[in-house]
């Protein structure tokens, strides 16, 4: 590492490491206000997508069938934009319900797909389709919990990922004044 790298890491990695543990501490702190911020967020996100796709199919070079299907799409991401923001609660529990089918899905999937290889790999693969049925099965069970619990082990590996960046920018500090 050249000594500007250094300096730049010096400076912008307890910058991101305080960042990383304020955020991580917010979402131990308020993991059901994370969720609704995350819910409105979606809930934005969709319905300006819609927006811009609208505008984009009436105004755009597109003719035909590919301005209709644009406009189309539009309207579908305002609908669900505006569904989301109705209904918070119930949005966040049917994304969650997604992921735990999505995973139960993925999981068979690579079970199949595990014997195309060797022996030895097989296991492992068929561990890992194991897990993911087993999570997702989780989630589908208890949605509720889940979501807090995920919010939970996101807090904590910010905060540990902020401490140890703490760390490498103290121990890069002090090799750089040696």
């Amino acid at each position: 590492m050249t000594m500007t790298q250094v300096s730049g890491w010096r400076s912008a990695t307890p910058a991101g490491a305080v960042t990383s543990i304020v955020l991580g501490l917010v979402l131990l702190v308020w993991p059901g206000q994370t969720l609704e911020v995350f819910g409105w967020l979606l809930a934005i996100a969709l319905f300006l997508l819609g927006l811009a796709r609208v505008l984009t199919g009436v105004t755009g070079h597109r003719t035909g069938r590919g301005r209709a299907w644009r406009i189309v799409t539009g309207l579908i991401y305002l609908i669900a934009g505006v569904v989301v923001a109705a209904n918070l609660p119930g949005s966040i529990r049917t994304i969650v319900v997604l992921v735990g089918i999505g995973w139960i899905v993925a999981g068979a999937a690579e079970i199949v797909a595990a014997y195309q290889n060797p022996p030895g790999e097989r296991s492992v693969a068929i561990v890992i389709a194991l897990m993911n049925a087993f999570f997702g099965l989780i989630l589908l069970v208890f949605p509720e919990p889940s979501l807090v619990f995920v919010i939970w082990i996101a807090a904590i590996w910010l905060i540990l990922t902020g401490v140890l960046q703490l760390a490498f920018a103290w121990w890069l500090s002090r090799s750089a004044s040696r």
